[in-house]
């Protein structure tokens, strides 16, 4: 979170782009955006069009693997609710989390949502699209 420091507010532009040149911080960024790690891991989802189930790894670098291959982008913003990826084709991966673990995935290219599980969640779900 960004917070303009009180003294910034009677400022002009021109004595803010001063500041700036000479090295001056302008706005105070909170320590309290971490990283969480509760999003590392590996994770399984299934696609129930197609009926295949893909796996799902966060490296602690938070690098987005979907069935081993890395996918090319970035993170675009990490904090308790989601991780946002922003892939090379300019579409958003959004991974949304709930009581500190991962819940859903959503794809913006396809525009469809993923509940995502951990492993012995996901045997039970294959079980279940066997079934159907």
């Amino acid at each position: 979170m960004i917070h303009s420091n009180s003294q910034n507010a009677n400022f002009s532009l021109r004595q803010l782009i001063r500041r700036a040149r000479a090295g001056k911080r302008l706005f105070h960024i909170s320590s309290a955006a971490v990283a969480p790690s509760f999003y590392t891991g590996h994770w399984y989802f299934s696609d129930k069009e197609t009926h295949r189930a893909h796996q799902l790894e966060i490296t602690a670098h938070f690098g987005i693997l979907i069935d081993g291959q890395r996918l090319p982008g970035k993170i675009v913003r990490v904090d308790n609710k989601e991780l946002l990826f922003l892939d090379k084709y300019g579409y958003h991966l959004r991974i949304d989390a709930s009581d500190q673990h991962p819940i859903s995935l959503y794809d913006e290219a396809d525009n469809r949502v993923y509940p995502v599980s951990q492993a012995a969640d996901w045997e039970k779900e294959q079980e279940q699209l066997k079934l159907n």
